[in-house]
């Protein structure tokens, strides 16, 4: 799962996010907004879908990634100790 960052040049500053694609997307649910890498910063915070070649792919900032991720496995069922970082 590859971690980038995204430049908001409204904001001056740079966003940690996670492009993953759909089907990962699906099991940690949300909606998402439609946008194009170049607009991708205009729709952050909130999850974004772009397209890349002919691959549909989930941006989200890894902060709320995170999160998705631990509820994901606490809806599992699964020990998760609060220390361990999920990267």
């Amino acid at each position: 799962m590859p971690n980038t960052v995204n430049y908001d040049a409204s904001q001056r500053e740079w966003r940690m996010v996670v492009a993953i694609q759909n089907d990962v997307w699906q099991q940690l649910d949300g909606e998402t907004t439609p946008t194009s890498r170049e607009d991708l910063a205009l729709v952050l915070p909130q999850a974004a879908s772009i397209t890349v070649g002919n691959k549909q792919l989930i941006v989200i900032e890894y902060d709320d990634w995170k999160e998705r991720v631990r509820r994901y496995i606490q809806s599992k069922g699964e020990n998760q100790d609060e220390s361990t970082d999920i990267r």
